[in-house]
């Protein structure tokens, strides 16, 4: 079986590659490929947001760098996972997940 471990910050190691990491709320209300992407861009949005507008005197290194590095893989991948079937979402699902884990602790 693949596993593809993932280190949270409070619920320890995850396998992306499991189906019940996803059985959360969050997954039963983004199920298709198009609702995680359009969350996972917003997302990135709203962090900056914060960052650089909301809380710019705070120096928010490394983690901003971290959220780039969301961002441009957000872009390379954007169209290359395109497609609603199970693949894809699960793809974006590690995708979304990761980045919950990184965004979650901004506010």
């Amino acid at each position: 079986m693949k596993m593809d471990m993932f280190m949270t910050c409070f619920a320890g190691e995850v396998d992306l590659d499991d189906p019940e990491t996803y059985r959360t709320e969050f997954f039963e209300t983004h199920k298709t490929v198009q609702q995680m992407k359009s969350w996972a861009w917003g997302e990135i949005g709203k962090s900056f947001i914060y960052m650089d507008y909301f809380h710019k005197h705070m120096d928010w290194e490394p983690q901003r760098s971290r959220v780039v590095k969301f961002a441009e893989e957000l872009a390379d991948e954007y169209h290359n996972h395109d497609r609603d079937e199970k693949e894809e979402r699960r793809w974006w699902q590690k995708f979304c997940y990761r980045l919950m884990w990184e965004t979650e602790n901004q506010c």
